[in-house]
């Protein structure tokens, strides 16, 4: 039951759902996500086709079952759940069957009625809470309360629970649910023939500080603005969707790129000097394990960052140089990370210590 469509920019939940097929041979159902919040004008922003570029329309493979189900967009209220009950009723009685009659694992990766419905009529052999979110903090109001009833009695439904980050870990911890840390990793195939083309010795207004990754309410642009302002002979290069208006005056060498899908954008990382990962520090990035973390450093990249979520742990690992908007601070942490070099064989090692498969074996993780 996943909390992102298969038609979209891969995520923990196609990964984990590649490698358990790779793992197992076994079939797949893929429960497309639904809204679990009122809609808004965002929503139909989104439908455009500039929104949507990035996204895979690849087809889903011949093991996975892609399953549309019928919902209505007002989860939150009061007798909602009812109603959406009735329509799925066709579908758990389905799945319940499959469960008895086979060796099934339910896979739960975002709190929902339908999730919490399946949690208790399926009767699965095993039932698993993936979080890879701190899914209140992006909801307000009636659906941020109602995201965290539901996520709380889920928590407590299924056999067991993973999450992405130290910060989800404690969240849990302090419901009574002992939760384990899956970290969030990489796709070492697709990085298999890329090489990093930084050169520590590159001159000053032929490097590039990047970023790829959505831009939206948790983006520092303060932050962004001042390391421009910091390096105004190099680029500050962004890529991807602008979900947030910008600063109001950003400088002369911030360029600000399009999406693209997963393979362009490695190789806009792989252009880099130095990554980026420059989010505000609040609720909303708690408890976020960037993904683009673990895709810099298998280039080779040295990362600079804000000081958020799990990226204060990383701080601890080479590589990582961690700075807020304060110019004496950002400026000693870019000339740091600017000389920064890693071994081909630190690099190699980075990519097979954090691939998405050594992630999701119970042996490794």
């Amino acid at each position: 039951m996943s909390p992102v469509p298969w038609h979209s920019f891969e995520q923990r939940p196609h990964k984990f759902v590649r490698w358990f097929h790779k793992e197992h041979g076994a079939s797949v159902g893929w429960v497309e996500p639904y809204p679990s919040r009122f809609p808004n004008w965002q929503d139909m922003a989104r439908l455009m086709p500039k929104a949507r570029s990035g996204h895979t329309s690849a087809a889903a493979p011949d093991w996975l079952q892609l399953i549309k189900l019928p919902h209505l967009a007002m989860e939150p209220l009061l007798g909602a759940a009812g109603l959406q009950r009735r329509m799925w009723r066709s579908f758990i009685e389905q799945q319940a069957v499959i469960a008895r009659e086979q060796h099934t694992a339910l896979v739960m990766g975002k709190p929902s009625e339908l999730a919490l419905l399946c949690a208790k009529e399926l009767g699965a052999a095993h039932s698993l809470y993936d979080a890879m979110d701190d899914f209140p903090s992006f909801h307000h109001g009636k659906a941020q309360a109602a995201m965290r009833t539901r996520e709380a009695h889920l928590a407590k439904l299924v056999t067991s629970v993973v999450c992405s980050s130290t910060g989800l870990r404690d969240k849990f911890a302090a419901m009574g649910v002992d939760a384990k840390i899956v970290h969030n990793g990489l796709d070492a195939a697709l990085m298999a023939n890329l090489q990093c083309q930084r050169k520590t010795h590159r001159p000053v207004g032929a490097r590039v500080f990047g970023y790829v990754g959505t831009m939206a309410s948790w983006f520092d642009w303060e932050w962004v603005q001042l390391l421009a302002q910091l390096h105004p002979r190099d680029v500050v290069r962004l890529v991807g969707p602008l979900h947030a208006p910008t600063a109001p005056k950003l400088p002369h060498n911030v360029e600000i790129l399009p999406p693209c899908g997963h393979a362009q954008a490695l190789d806009h990382m792989a252009s880099f000097d130095v990554g980026l990962i420059p989010f505000l520090r609040n609720e909303l990035t708690h408890c976020v394990d960037p993904i683009k973390y673990y895709e810099y450093r298998a280039l080779g990249l040295p990362v600079m960052a804000t000081n958020f979520g799990e990226m204060g742990f990383h701080a601890n690992h080479p590589g990582v140089f961690l700075s807020d908007a304060d110019s004496a601070h950002l400026h000693a942490a870019s000339a740091t990370a600017l000389a920064h070099e890693d071994s081909a064989g630190w690099v190699k090692q980075f990519r097979i210590d954090n691939a998405w498969d050594v992630r999701f074996d119970s042996r490794h993780s």
